[in-house]
């Protein structure tokens, strides 16, 4: 399992943000005609640390992701991600994948311009959450 699986995972196990979003949780962008409020993520980067331990070479990997929580109105945007961070744990495993930390390392409000038939600008709160875990020798 990778980071976009286990973001989907930890998010859908928050009730609270179940009952806002439902099941509209999806990378990348909006499809056409959304139903809002709803949740994107997309991957922003990939860094890696290179780490000698013994006789095998492992390396740290930090992932970072935007993670948008887009309403009709900012104060259901920024509802949806306030649980979105209190979905977030510090650490932890899902599926394969071991987390070793979790942060928000950014949260800004924006307008995004999503593409659907009335081209309405859509609030959104966006989070930057970096994700570290280790990779075996």
């Amino acid at each position: 399992m990778g980071v976009k699986k286990a973001i989907v995972e930890i998010l859908a196990a928050n009730a609270s943000l179940v009952a806002l979003v439902g099941k509209r949780l999806q990378p990348r962008e909006n499809p056409q005609n959304a139903d809002f409020p709803r949740i994107t993520f997309h991957r922003l980067s990939t860094e890696y640390q290179y780490l000698c331990q013994g006789q095998g070479q492992c390396r740290t990997v930090v992932e970072t992701f935007e993670i948008a929580a887009l309403s009709r109105s900012d104060l259901d945007a920024e509802n949806v991600a306030d649980e979105i961070i209190d979905s977030l744990p510090r650490n932890g495993t899902y599926g394969s994948i071991s987390l070793d930390r979790v942060d928000v390392v950014n949260r800004s409000d924006v307008t995004e311009f999503p593409v659907y038939e009335n081209h309405l600008p859509v609030p959104a709160d966006v989070l930057t959450v970096e994700f570290q875990y280790e990779e075996d020798c």
